[in-house]
């Protein structure tokens, strides 16, 4: 008889140290993983007097949400761009368009090869023969209207594109573009004077 619970005993006692077990396992893989993938952006900026706070050249770096939702591994080319390396002067069979625009162009959420302008870059190279395409995204996260103007007359117009594409976010890049409604002295800004826009001084 007592032969016998003892045998009834065994199951029960595997299962709850396969279930303990189990937790421990899950337990040390979790804390594997926070202490193997960073926990915290290690990308650099720095302040550019033409344009603003911009992503440092030539880097490559860790991008972690602030809801640590997601990361990715970001690269930046010789400018400063989230982008692949493009040279200045453009040659005669291409045609080349430009994208601007704040987080939704710099499009950190995704890898490289899945950003929309990459997408779109293959679509076109497989649609138009007559033309090698050429796809330039400028993003600049955070930022409206007034300091991707900026990167446009600095830096843009200089790969002289065909096309420019800018996109516009409704839910901050008005309030980006006034130091009021912004409250952040660090990046630049525009007043009418006279009929005029005039860059104003900003805090580097």
């Amino acid at each position: 008889m007592e032969e016998q619970k003892n045998h009834k005993r065994h199951p029960i006692l595997l299962i709850c140290f396969c279930v303990i077990f189990s937790f421990l396992a899950l337990e040390i893989l979790l804390r594997g993983f926070y202490f193997v993938f960073p926990r915290r952006t290690t990308l650099v900026w720095h302040e550019d007097e033409k344009v603003g706070r911009r992503l440092v050249p030539n880097q490559k770096g860790m991008f972690v949400s602030n809801t640590k939702e997601y990361t990715a591994l970001i690269e930046t080319n010789s400018a400063g761009w989230r982008d692949a390396e493009h040279k200045v002067e453009k040659p005669q069979d291409v045609y080349r368009i430009l994208i601007l625009g704040d987080s939704f162009v710099e499009n950190f959420q995704v890898p490289f090869e899945k950003t929309f302008f990459k997408q779109a870059e293959q679509v076109l190279k497989e649609k138009i023969t007559d033309k090698k395409i050429e796809i330039i995204a400028m993003g600049m996260g955070d930022t409206g209207t007034a300091q991707q103007y900026l990167a446009l007359t600095n830096y843009g117009l200089a790969y002289n594109p065909d096309l420019i594409v800018h996109f516009f976010f409704t839910g901050n890049d008005v309030k980006n573009n006034s130091k009021i409604l912004n409250g952040d002295p660090y990046r630049p800004y525009f007043s009418l004077q006279d009929g005029e826009l005039v860059k104003t001084p900003f805090v580097t």
